[in-house]
């Protein structure tokens, strides 16, 4: 719904962490109604978590809280999603500028705790010149009651924006336009893949070793109980059998 969702200040007015906003609670109300076939909705925290616990929210979208992240999954319940773990880069910023081994490590970290881990990339191409363009921006939001009271005035302010680093529209950036992958963690993740495949094929079969090893031991048990069932069972019948006849011959003499 919302990158960093309480950022937007018009929009998280009354915001507290883990309860949401009214705005942002209608606006899910609002797509989840005119959503006939149950898409996956969530929200990217900032500083505030949002109110997982909503009915229309599918999966938890985390960004930071990993010491924190069992009591959330513990808390709603839902599928968690690191979708920011910081990024494989070289930008100057320090959540941009991962080596691919830190990144993947990120991900062994995630699956640790059973949660998704999300993988992105900035890293420059250095054959892409450096250029400042100046851009208007087309609305102030000036604060937001309800859908249906925006209160926005237009921007005519121009700001020059330097087009090198995270910012850059010059800069094909992964994390913001997509494409094609250039770090190394696409090499790094298939190795973290199989590692995953080979984890689960392995588990699997230890359960059904565990379970067939389980079967055959109380199979092994219950024979047992009752062999010494019948056992105690054809004594006392053949004991019973043998005073019987004992006291007739006894009688007839």
């Amino acid at each position: 719904m919302a990158n960093e969702w309480n950022f937007c200040r018009c929009k998280s007015k009354g915001a507290a962490d883990g309860k949401g906003s009214a705005v942002y609670d209608e606006l899910f109300r609002t797509l989840s109604a005119a959503d006939p076939y149950g898409r996956q909705m969530s929200i990217h925290n900032g500083a505030l978590l949002y109110n997982h616990s909503q009915p229309w929210i599918t999966h938890v979208s985390l960004q930071g809280h990993e010491s924190d992240t069992p009591t959330i999954r513990a808390k709603y319940g839902k599928p968690t999603v690191w979708d920011e773990v910081q990024y494989e880069g070289d930008i100057s910023s320090g959540w941009g500028a991962l080596s691919g081994e830190e990144e993947t490590d990120r991900f062994w970290w995630g699956a640790s705790l059973g949660v998704h881990v999300g993988h992105s990339e900035t890293i420059l191409r250095p054959q892409v010149k450096k250029r400042s363009i100046a851009y208007k921006n087309p609305c102030r939001c000036v604060s937001v009651d309800s859908l249906s009271n925006p209160c926005c005035s237009p921007c005519s302010q121009s700001v020059l924006r330097p087009q090198w680093g995270p910012e850059s529209d010059s800069q094909p950036l992964w994390w913001a336009k997509g494409g094609v992958l250039i770090g190394q963690v696409r090499f790094l993740e298939m190795a973290y893949l199989l590692a995953c495949s080979l984890a689960r094929l392995l588990a699997c079969s230890l359960a059904r070793l565990l379970a067939c090893s389980l079967a055959r031991l109380l199979a092994c048990s219950l024979a047992r109980l009752l062999a010494r069932s019948l056992a105690r069972l054809l004594a006392c019948s053949l004991a019973r059998l043998l005073a019987c006849s004992l006291a007739r011959s006894l009688a007839s003499s």
